[in-house]
């Protein structure tokens, strides 16, 4: 899809003409208007009246107990209708004070943004995954406008080594290695060396760091070129010169293989690769800001997956700054991605000043994560493939309260909201929804842009979108267990007190927790929702097997002629279907009817396969 075209499901994208609206703390009322909130709460509330009425009469007065069959059939129905009406609170009550948040680009902010340039720690995950994905995701980060930040390009490679692969002897000596690597034919002596108990680099390993000294010499050179060509050099005839001297590039990396490491708990050591360029005629070599890690996996118990990987980054490799950016391997960046996410790290603070007032910005400090929706591109448009438009809009919703969701992806993290909670949480396979709880349970708000500000994949075939679906619902029900403390934490090990000291947050705490205590309730409400959505599907499994026994035995679970013959019990389960309809319609916004039910369809589907394999 074209950068100016709009995604088939008819949302903004990136590139649109943007309002020069003021960043606010508050969620904005420019969005929907009262009366939309007047729809939804008047179909919202008569759909819970008579799906009560519906559910009594069921209860009461339709079933059918005649023979075992009919009582089973009965059974499945009433437990499928009774789901449905719990997840659907679930679901609407989301939506009863929705309010739409402006979209702000930080080069547009009035007052104009003032603050020091913050550090921005994008990182770029990636294990076994299709190289040339990588590529797109990595020169795409590297071409970042950054005019307002400085940025540190971080890639995460949790295939560098094989960890079957037995460990070989010390040859070296005690301690940290450090070894230089002045061209890219270098990289091929790694795959022979053994650095104490450093396990063999795969050659996943070695091609992805050779890829690496492809895309930083055309990005040196492209650095090159532009200096020159900035330069004040009166001679045409020495410029021209001097252009095609600096044409020629060297790229070199400082490599560190560090044993003795901080958090044991996600890694036994750690390899990084520190990159640096020049050109030929230069004798000083200037850092790129970019690093590769390759964390070897602890040998006893679990490694964690990508929650290890990050902690390794932010702990092991001691990564500073203000904010981290994570992105998947296949999510391609847009070049103002950053700009649009960072504003809502800050908040508008007034000054009196020699009897005048003055605006300016300052850290935010009470904002966790903010989030930005996963497109992915389907032929030749981009949709919004991952939560759908559906998932879109209760993202939206839950936005009015400060509290969406964290999807893995997409999210700008403020680095002192991991450190409160010791980096990404083990205890589930969604790392990232359960860091989302953690933080806001502290206090924390969070925010959600809906813009398309990145462009992903979808799965390669059907088996793999089924194993992902399945891998959320697992991991949204263990956050579900971990936020009620029925299931345990995994431990977290530090090198030393000391050290846990040292990484620990300095954040008054203070200061958020009145928005922990203004909406601990409806907090509770969307953790619900978030959790519950796969055993949503248990409706369809017992609708399928009433069916079944329906059509088999001849057994109806509710007789027909007491339905028909209670016209009032006949309009309510009509009036359930249209409020159904029309609440969910509503809820959507300006997104048509069949694309809701498209999309519902697709959140069905995948969660009926989630539902019925872990269930």
């Amino acid at each position: 899809m074209s950068s100016t075209s709009t995604s088939r499901r008819g949302l903004r994208s990136s590139t649109e003409t943007l309002p020069n609206t003021p960043l606010v703390d508050s969620p904005s009322t420019q969005g929907q208007k009262p009366a939309f909130h007047l729809s939804v709460k008047f179909w919202w509330t008569l759909l819970a009246a008579v799906n009560v009425v519906w559910l009594s009469w069921l209860c009461l007065y339709g079933h059918n107990f005649e023979n075992p069959f009919s009582t089973l059939s009965f059974f499945c129905f009433f437990l499928a209708e009774a789901v449905t009406f719990l997840t659907g609170f679930f679901f609407y009550v989301c939506f009863w004070n929705v309010r739409e948040r402006p979209i702000v680009n930080i080069t547009t902010l009035q007052p104009a943004f003032d603050s020091s340039p913050p550090k921005v720690n994008v990182t770029v995950c990636h294990y076994f995954e299709d190289l040339s994905d990588t590529r797109q995701t990595v020169t795409a980060a590297l071409n970042m406008d950054k005019t307002f930040h400085k940025q540190h390009l971080w890639v995460l490679d949790d295939s560098f080594f094989d960890a079957s692969s037995p460990r070989e002897p010390v040859k070296t000596d005690a301690g940290d290695v450090e070894v230089m690597l002045s061209k890219e034919t270098d990289v091929d002596i790694l795959l022979s060396i053994s650095a104490g108990d450093m396990p063999r680099m795969t050659r996943e390993g070695a091609d992805l760091i050779k890829m690496m000294y492809k895309i930083l010499n055309s990005q040196a050179q492209r650095i090159i070129l532009s200096e020159n060509a900035n330069s004040n050099q009166d001679d045409a005839t020495e410029r021209e010169k001097r252009k095609n001297v600096n044409l020629r590039t060297q790229i070199a990396a400082d490599v560190k293989f560090t044993r003795n490491v901080i958090r044991p708990d996600c890694a036994d050591a750690s390899l990084r690769f520190d990159f640096f360029y020049r050109s030929e005629e230069e004798s000083d070599w200037r850092a790129f800001d970019v690093s590769v890690v390759g964390r070897v996996k602890p040998s006893a118990g679990k490694h964690h997956y990508k929650a290890g990987n990050m902690n390794n980054a932010i702990y092991n490799e001691r990564m500073t700054g203000d904010f981290v950016l994570v992105l998947d391997n296949d999510m391609v960046p847009k070049q103002q991605m950053i700009n649009y996410l960072l504003p809502w790290m800050y908040k508008r603070n007034g000054s009196s000043a020699d009897d005048k007032m003055t605006d300016h910005w300052e850290r935010d400090e009470t904002v966790a994560f903010v989030q930005a929706p996963q497109y992915v591109i389907v032929g030749k448009d981009t949709e919004n493939g991952v939560t759908g438009v559906v998932g879109l809009s209760v993202q939206k919703a839950k936005d009015s309260y400060g509290l969406c969701q964290c999807n893995g992806t997409n999210m700008l993290i403020a680095l002192q909201a991991m450190t409160h909670v010791n980096g990404m949480p083990y205890d589930s396979f969604t790392e990232d929804n359960l860091f989302g709880l953690m933080v806001q349970d502290l206090g924390y708000r969070s925010v959600y842009v809906p813009m398309e500000l990145s462009t992903g994949k979808l799965p390669d075939n059907p088996a793999a979108a089924v194993l992902q679906q399945i891998r959320w619902s697992k991991g949204q029900f263990q956050s579900l267990l971990i936020h009620t403390g029925i299931q345990k934490r995994f431990p977290i090990k530090y090198r030393s007190e000391e050290d846990r000291l040292r990484f620990q947050s300095k954040t008054d705490l203070s200061k958020i927790q009145q928005i922990r205590q203004r909406h601990s309730q409806i907090q509770e409400i969307f953790m619900l929702h978030m959790s519950a959505h796969p055993v949503a599907s248990a409706a369809g499994v017992l609708y399928i097997l009433g069916t079944i026994v329906w059509i088999w035995t001849g057994s109806a679970p509710v007789k027909a002629a007491d339905l028909i013959s209670s016209p009032l019990v006949l309009i309510c389960l009509l009036t359930s279907l249209t409020c159904r309809i029309m609440s969910l319609k509503m809820a959507c916004g300006n997104i048509s009817l069949i694309e809701v039910m498209e999309g519902m369809r697709e959140h069905y589907a995948g969660s009926l396969s989630a539902f019925t394999w872990n269930y």
